[in-house]
C-alpha cells in the first residue's frame, strides 16, 4: 500500500495515515462482542470495526511472513474469538487473537 511505503520512507508511524478504502472485500464475520471483521483482500489486511462502523483495529500487510497476507480470502471466528484467515496465495490458514496477534 502507498501509505505503508510513505510511512517507511519518511519514518512516520503508519497510524498517522488515514486508512484507505476497502479494495475487494471478500468476507465478513462477527465475534462474540459483535465486533465486525472485514477481509480486505487486495489491501492484504483485516479490519475490525464496532457495530456502528467505527474503526477499532487493522492488521496484516502484503508479504509472506507470519502475520502478512497475499490476498486473504475468508475469515472464521471460533467461540473464543480466535480469528482464522485463509491466506490464498501463501497457501495457508493463519490464526490470530482478537487483537490481531
Amino acid at each position: 500500500m502507498i501509505e505503508e511505503n510513505l510511512a517507511e520512507l519518511f519514518e512516520t508511524p503508519q497510524e498517522k495515515f488515514t486508512i484507505p478504502s476497502l479494495e475487494f472485500p471478500s468476507d465478513i464475520a462477527l465475534d462474540s462482542k459483535n465486533d465486525i471483521y472485514i477481509v480486505d483482500s487486495h489491501n492484504h489486511r483485516i479490519l475490525k470495526l464496532d457495530l456502528n462502523g467505527h474503526f477499532k483495529l487493522c492488521f496484516g500487510r502484503q508479504g509472506m511472513e507470519q502475520g502478512n497476507f497475499l490476498y486473504p480470502q475468508s475469515i472464521a471466528i471460533d467461540q473464543f474469538d480466535n480469528i482464522f484467515i485463509s491466506d490464498l496465495n501463501n497457501n495457508r490458514i493463519q490464526v490470530f487473537s482478537p487483537v490481531g496477534e
